[in-house]
C-alpha cells in the first residue's frame, strides 16, 4: 500500500510538471508587455472646402454672423479664401487641436442654419508642417491661394526638400505668406498663400528642379486671395 501512494504522488507530480508546458514539451514564456511609444506631436489639422455653388457674398454674411457673436477670430490660427471663376470660392483654415475644429463647426453650423445657407462637407487632414512668411500690411491685389495635387512626395522626401530649400535659401521665399503641409493617402500635398505670381515663379525657379530630382510632380491650381486671417 505504501509503494502504491509513494507510485501515485509520483505521477501526480509528472503530471502537474506537463500541465504548465506547451505542445511542444516547452514550458509556457511570459510574453513581455510591449513598451508604450509616445504619439508623434500633432500640429493640427487643416479643414478645406471647395464650394462652387456659394458666393463671396454668401462668405460676407457668415463672417459678419460671426464677428456678432464673436466667434470670426476664435479656434482657427490661420485662414484664406480664393475665388472661383465664374462662381465659388475655395477655402482653409489651419486649426491647433480637432476640438478646436469641432468646436468651429458647431458655431459655422449655426450660422449658415440662421442665414438659409448649405456649405459643402470639408476635407480635413493632418498637418505635417506650417511655416508662416511676412504678412504685408493691406492684401495685394495679386495675392492668390495655390492648391498643389503632387504626387510621389512622401513625408521623407517632403522633409529633405525643405532641407533642400532651406540650402540654398529658399526655405522662407520672398513674397509667400503662408505654407501649409498635410498628409493624405495619397502622400504629402501643400497649400500656399502668395502675394504674386512673379515672386511664386522665382520661386519655383528653385523648387522644381529638387522636385524633378526626387519624381515629384507638383501642378498647382491657384486662386485669387478674398480674404485671409491670421491669429498669433
Amino acid at each position: 500500500m505504501k509503494t502504491s501512494k509513494l507510485l501515485f504522488m509520483a505521477f501526480l507530480a509528472v503530471s502537474l510538471t506537463a500541465c504548465s508546458q506547451t505542445d511542444t514539451g516547452q514550458a509556457e514564456a511570459t510574453t513581455p508587455e510591449p513598451t508604450p511609444t509616445a504619439a508623434p506631436e500633432s500640429k493640427g489639422v487643416v479643414s478645406i472646402t471647395i464650394a462652387t455653388e456659394l458666393t463671396t457674398a454668401d462668405y460676407d454674411k457668415v463672417v459678419a454672423e460671426l464677428s456678432a457673436s464673436g466667434e470670426w477670430m476664435n479656434d482657427w490660427t490661420y485662414h484664406a479664401i480664393g475665388t472661383i471663376q465664374p462662381k465659388g470660392f475655395f477655402t482653409m483654415g489651419v486649426y491647433p487641436s480637432q476640438s478646436a475644429l469641432d468646436h468651429r463647426r458647431g458655431k459655422l453650423k449655426e450660422a449658415l442654419t440662421k442665414l438659409g445657407i448649405t456649405s459643402p462637407t470639408p476635407q480635413v487632414h493632418e498637418v505635417q508642417n506650417i511655416i508662416v512668411g511676412a504678412q504685408p500690411a493691406g492684401k495685394p491685389a495679386t495675392a492668390f491661394v495655390a492648391s498643389f495635387a503632387q504626387t510621389n512626395m512622401s513625408a521623407e522626401v517632403y522633409t529633405n526638400v525643405i532641407s533642400e530649400l532651406e540650402a540654398k535659401g529658399a526655405g522662407a521665399p520672398s513674397g509667400r505668406m503662408y505654407h501649409v503641409a498635410y498628409r493624405t493617402a495619397d502622400g504629402i500635398q501643400v497649400i500656399d498663400v502668395w502675394e504674386s505670381e512673379a515672386q511664386f515663379k522665382a520661386f519655383g525657379d528653385v523648387l522644381m528642379p529638387i522636385l524633378a530630382s526626387k519624381g515629384v510632380t507638383a501642378a498647382p491650381t491657384m486662386y485669387p486671395l478674398y480674404n485671409t486671417v491670421i491669429v498669433q
